[in-house]
């Protein structure tokens, strides 16, 4: 492979440290592979493979940097096989940490915990256990507060409830996840309250408010300054205007010199600002005379002047809201701040004591137990304990992925591993000089993980500042700025964005340093107008959302002409569906977008959902198991008998209901099923008798179903029990029946995990069995806390991708569509309880109590200003992230409606020379659309302007840059085109209604069933309808539970053979040929098996079939159906059925009932379908195996002829168990 020089030094460079700011598309994976293997290879200066440290922030991170350096070593060695030092190297690998953060730090923990209260054998507790626990705390340690230091707790309510302490609550829980971010807590704890210890007037939040009140005056009197300087010139005689300027210019002018002193003197700026407001108290701005100069101008001055008297305003309220309560707030937060973290301190206490007592540790526990081994305080001063220094020069190397996303503890970790490690003169501890750090302070988007993007910078800075301080530097930086992903126009475009809008932030400055420069090829051959960037201009309306219709139509389009894609290799290929991602803020709108593609009969991958314990699917079954635990509750009950699962209609259960309306729904139920005659009135039983029986037979059968899952409920463990009502109502097959049937089995397996963690964490809190584990799930539910869905790997690549820019970084797809761009910025720090800084302040957001009112206090302000411009720059790295992952080419829609006039007037005539005037302008954004048409004005393309020739000219920013070489196409699209564009897509999709059909129709909808028909089952299912009904039901045994130490033996017969059957449904044909062993462990990978199932099938009987001449002919066939549902009316078989069995058949059931099944495999063999069923009973009687499923497989090839229209030449049987083939 050919390296950059740039990438080359990145792999080559030795003998210090080296950080590599590596932007978007840079290949610094592979870099990073690559510097790896040329150092393990060396056989000069010796590192072996155990001696390192490789951290990654994601599981498959860590899984792929293995196996790639694997494959590496492999391929090295194959060409060098005499090579005894690599050989050596790939033995070691296997002990290199290369690992997680957190796993590292479990792994260090484990090696070198002492004797204490937690052991090494502890284990590590999810995010939900640890809020769950945590929440467990507080409620304990509140309680006895209450009790043991009242007069405290009435401070703390007064300040932060009103009706519950549910605000108190949740304030405890943002202060903790805060602490568990930073190095060293109880430091930071005193240096808050040092803060509030100096007079008021010296208080930093105070100066610092002061500080940002000024930068507001200061903007507003360069734009009154500017409107004053323009109205000068609208009259020649007496100019009302101008004199009604001149006010708000002196008294802006005077202001802003108040606040520029020091110190400032709150009482005179108060003062200033009840001085305007007196002289403006019932006056009006000034009427257009008819002597004036300009119209135009006029209208201008006074469209402008509402704006800045708008920001005036809000400048005067703040400050007057603010200043005079100044001295009350600090006081508020000396009194309130011990308190609360005497509380914090007793609940972490209490916490603690129930984690050892669980002997588990969480994520949290994992950083801050390291950082204890790793460091000690000596006077003071942090430094490294004899452990951090033993383990320095053991590890020779140490390498970090994706460090901007590390924060302060994670960060302060690896610089006490470091070998060398020092402290700056400012006492700022630095990494030592075998380290390397790769990643992208632009792609910085975790900051709600608490990510802190400064540490990348603050390395960096000292990097620069080593190199250029002496000539062996102890790091240096490296800047990988070529991309080798995405088109030369849309690399343009993003550098035109962000050398606009990221600029003078705290994180990064957008400099022709930190451009994207091409560094793909091959897109020279392709045509400028299939590649670069597209703007299309939308009508905003409530209507209908044409966003949507026009992305939607966009990729049909594209597919339906073979829009071109350029492959890595420079070949050239018609698009297909999994080319196209369309991005989105936030997840809320994918549902909408996916609908409108699925309708487009255009295959989509949505994006991962939330909501698990909201899906129908455990909602029914989490249903099931509330009335196993308690049948008494009336609306579980009702949801479960209306489920897939009994398909009981609302006319039934209201029957029912009314049978008795004073007693219990259950008690009904049971004398309507016949059990509890004896306790029946004879009124209700005598309504129960007029039931019809086809009815009270389906009541009997739930009835019978329920008392055994009842009873199993007492005996068996959470999870079999949750297999036996799946294996007992076949409800996973009848939900794979719906749409999204397979994530939604798959969403029903992954409970019986989940159901298995809650039994194996031994979660004490909420006790064992059915009753533990609903008072688990609801408390999640009660604290909005869900658990993680499925995501099945169903073969969706090959479909338009829908996901969220936050789940987008690290892919790429040549088409992109930034939708929702309009999207606001979420609001949510406004409402905290507290905002705090890793510079050690703290601000709150209190109740007053006779008021009756929340306010934010100074320091709160100051610090959510700060939160907020940290927002705004996390959606900038965030859009910068979305826009990098086009290729080819990148889409983006915006309104043209309220919110572009809106940004319109702000930026129009604004003097952009003035750097603090663009700050201004970009901090205002409150969408990212914003920050696109603020540069797409600022630029002006001819193109644009005839796109937008409605819009008045705005002043240009100058350009010091030549952006000659975009590509950008403007397209305005009207709601006339918008409409015929959905009216033809529906057109396109509806066939031509056919009248025979329509009348066919019609005639059956008029149709009334006769009431024997009526009263016969619906739905029928292949196994109920060839079960011998003949035959007596030996009488169950109680099946107790096994013991705990016995629960790991290998699974049932049943259970064995579902796991065989889930094999050969999902398993690649072609793979397992090869490698039974290996395919069954891609399906334990995929999620289609659990590693107890894997281990249950015995790769004996998947080789019988592999091996067998049925499979040879499987191989040759054209056609393979593989676990073909489905559901066909019996009148459409009943012609073709013969014998004494198919008359009782035809006596017992509705030939108008419906009849599912699910047929293993059927292939085309000559001239029809060859149909097999797979059995694992472990018989060698063929015969015998015959009888028993020869009806089964006649009803399976009489619906295949049915649905298929083809002829079933042959049925057989094949045993898995012996290798046979039985043909019927």
């Amino acid at each position: 492979m050919a390296w950059t020089n740039e990438q080359q030094q990145a792999i080559t460079l030795r003998n210090s440290s080296l950080i590599v700011s590596a932007a978007a598309g840079s290949g610094k994976t592979s870099v990073l592979v690559e510097r790896l293997i040329q150092i393990l290879s060396d056989t000069t200066e010796k590192v072996f493979a155990d001696r390192m440290i490789v951290v990654t922030f994601t599981n498959d991170a860590a899984a792929e940097m293995k196996q790639r350096l694997q494959t590496a070593f492999e391929k090295r060695i194959a060409e060098e096989p005499e090579n005894r030092w690599l050989r050596q190297q790939q033995l070691l690998l296997p002990a290199a940490k290369i690992s997680t953060i957190n796993a590292f730090c479990f792994d260090l923990i484990r090696e070198h915990l002492g004797d204490g209260e937690i052991t090494s054998s502890f284990r590590v507790m999810d995010e939900t256990e640890q809020d769950l626990l945590f929440r467990a705390a507080v409620d304990e340690v509140l309680n006895r507060w209450y009790t043991e230091r009242a007069a405290e707790m009435q401070l703390l309510w007064n300040a932060f409830c009103n009706h519950t302490d549910q605000a108190l609550e949740e304030l405890l829980l943002e202060l903790k996840t805060f602490l568990a971010s930073i190095p060293f807590p109880e430091q930071w704890k005193q240096q808050v309250l040092q803060r509030f210890s100096v007079p008021d007037a010296e208080n930093p939040d105070y100066l610092e408010f002061l500080k940002l009140m000024q930068e507001k005056a200061a903007v507003l009197t360069d734009e009154v300054e500017r409107l004053y300087t323009l109205s000068e010139d609208l009259y020649e005689e007496k100019n009302n205007v101008a004199e009604w300027m001149s006010v708000d210019f002196d008294t802006m002018h005077a202001l802003l010199h108040a606040l520029q002193q020091q110190p400032a003197d709150a009482e005179q700026i108060l003062k200033i600002i009840q001085n305007h407001l007196d002289a403006r108290a019932g006056k009006r701005y000034p009427s257009k005379r008819k002597t004036v100069s300009s119209t135009a101008l006029f209208e201008q001055i006074r469209d402008q002047r509402k704006q800045y008297d708008a920001d005036m305003k809000a400048l005067f309220t703040e400050l007057q809201e603010t200043l005079p309560y100044c001295r009350e707030d600090f006081q508020a937060h000396r009194e309130l701040l011990p308190i609360l973290f005497a509380l914090s301190e007793d609940i972490e206490q209490v916490l603690w004591t129930k984690k050892v007592q669980r002997n588990a540790l969480s994520f949290d526990d994992g950083e801050r137990m390291t950082l204890q081994l790793l460091s000690e305080m000596q006077d003071g001063v942090l430094t490294q304990s004899p452990l951090a220094k033993a383990l320095s020069e053991e590890y020779q190397i140490i390498m970090i992925d994706e460090y901007q996303d590390a924060n302060n503890k994670q960060d302060m970790i690896f610089k006490l591993l470091s070998h060398g490690c020092r402290k700056d003169a400012d006492g700022t501890l630095q990494y030592g000089d075998n380290v390397f750090l790769v990643g992208d302070v632009k792609q910085s988007i975790y900051q709600f993980r608490l990510a802190n993007p400064k540490n990348f910078l603050q390395c960096v800075r000292f990097a620069e500042r080593e190199s250029q301080q002496t000539e062996q530097p102890r790091m240096r930086c490296i800047k990988l700025n070529k991309n080798f992903r995405s088109s030369d126009a849309v690399l343009q475009f993003v550098n035109l964005i962000f050398s606009h809008i990221m600029q003078g932030t705290d994180t990064v400055s957008y400099d022709p340093s930190e451009w994207l420069y091409p560094g793909a090829t091959g897109y020279q051959s392709l045509p400028e107008d299939r590649q670069g960037v597209e703007v299309a201009f939308l009508p905003e309306t409530e209507t209908a959302d044409f966003q949507v219709i026009w992305i939607t139509h966009t990729i049909q389009q594209m597919l339906q002409s073979g829009y071109p894609v350029l492959e890595k290799n420079g070949t050239v290929r018609p698009c297909q569906p999994g080319d196209f991602c369309i991005l989105l803020r936030k997840g809320n709108p994918c549902q909408k977008y996916a609908k409108a593609l699925e309708a487009l009969q255009i295959p989509v991958k949505k994006v991962e959902e939330q909501g698990y314990l909201k899906a129908r699917e455990i909602t029914i079954l989490l249903n099931m198991l509330r009335i196993l635990d308690n049948p008494l509750l009336e609306i579980p009950l009702v949801a479960v008998l209306a489920s897939p699962m009994f398909q009981f209609s609302m006319d039934e259960i209201s029957m029912l209901r009314l049978l008795d309306r004073k007693a219990s729904l259950y008690y009904v139920l049971s004398v309507a099923a016949g059990d509890a005659k004896s306790l029946a009135t004879p009124e209700l039983l005598e309504a129960v008798q007029q039931l019809p029986e086809p009815f009270r037979e389906k009541c009997r059968s739930f009835w019978q179903i329920f008392q055994q899952l009842r009873t199993d409920s007492t005996t068996l463990p959470l999870e079999e029990l949750i297999r036996e009502i799946y294996d007992t109502t076949d409800f996973l097959s009848v939900m794979q029946l719906y749409q999204d049937g397979e994530k939604k089995r798959a969403n029903l397996n992954l409970l019986i995990q989940y159901a298995r963690q809650y039994e194996a964490q031994g979660q004490a809190a909420f006790t064992g069995g059915v009753t533990g584990f609903l008072r688990y799930i609801d408390a999640l539910l009660e604290h909005d806390r869900d658990l993680e869905q499925a995501n099945p790997s169903n073969g969706a690549d090959c479909a338009v991708f829908l996901k969220t820019m936050h789940r987008s970084k690290g892919l790429e797809f040549p088409f992109v569509f930034l939708a929702e761009l309009e999207t606001e910025f979420s609001k949510q720090d406004s409402s905290k309880k507290m905002h705090v800084s890793d510079t050690g302040r703290m601000g709150l957001y209190l109740y007053d109590a006779k008021n009756y009112q929340k306010y934010q206090t100074l320091s709160y302000l100051v610090l959510l200003k700060e939160k907020k411009q940290q927002l705004l720059q996390e959606e900038m790295r965030l859009l910068y992230v979305a826009m990098t992952r086009a290729k080819q080419k990148l889409f983006l829609p915006l309104q043209l409606g309220r919110k572009e006039t809106a940004i319109a007037r702000q930026l129009q005539n604004k003097d952009f020379s003035k750097e603090f005037v663009c700050r201004a302008a970009v901090s205002s954004a409150n969408c990212m659309a914003f920050w696109i048409w603020y540069v797409l004005y600022c630029r002006q393309d001819a193109e644009f302007l005839k796109c937008m020739h409605e819009w008045e000219a705005r002043r240009p920013l100058p350009e010091e840059t030549d952006f000659s070489t975009l590509s950008i196409s403007y397209t305005a699209v009207s709601e006339e085109q918008l409409e015929a564009e959905q009216a033809e897509t529906v057109a396109n999709a509806l066939p031509e209604p056919d009248a025979a059909l329509q009348a066919e129709i019609e005639t059956a909808l008029q149709f009334h069933y006769a009431d024997t028909a009526a009263k016969q089952l619906s739905l029928l299912s292949v196994s109920s309808l060839t079960h011998d009904k003949t035959q007596t039901e030996p009488e169950q045994e109680i099946s107790w539970a096994r013991p705990r130490f016995l629960q790991q033996e290998a699974l049932t017969a049943t259970e064995r053979g579902t796991a065989t059957h889930t094999f050969l449904q999902y398993v690649s044909f072609s793979e397992a040929e090869k490698d039974p062993k290996a395919a069954l462990q891609t399906l334990v990978q995929n999620g289609h098996l659990t590693e107890a199932e894997a281990d249950s099938i015995r790769l004996s009987d998947i080789r019988h079939f592999f091996q067998s001449e049925l499979y040879q002919r499987v191989r040759r066939s054209p056609l393979i159906l593989r676990e073909k549902k489905f559901l066909v009316q019996l009148d459409l078989l009943l012609p073709k059925m013969q014998g004494e069995e198919w008359d009782t058949l035809k006596q017992q059931h509705n030939p108008e009932s419906m009849i599912k099944g699910i047929i293993d495999l059927a292939f085309w063999e000559q001239n029809g379908f060859v149909l097999v069923d797979y059995k694992t009973d472990t018989t060698r009687d063929m015969t015998a195996l015959a009888n028993r499923y020869r009806m089964q497989l006649r009803l399976y090839q009489l619906a295949l002829e049915g649905i298929t229209g083809e002829r079933v030449r042959q049925c057989c049987l094949f045993s898995t168990y012996t290798g046979a083939v039985v043909l019927l």
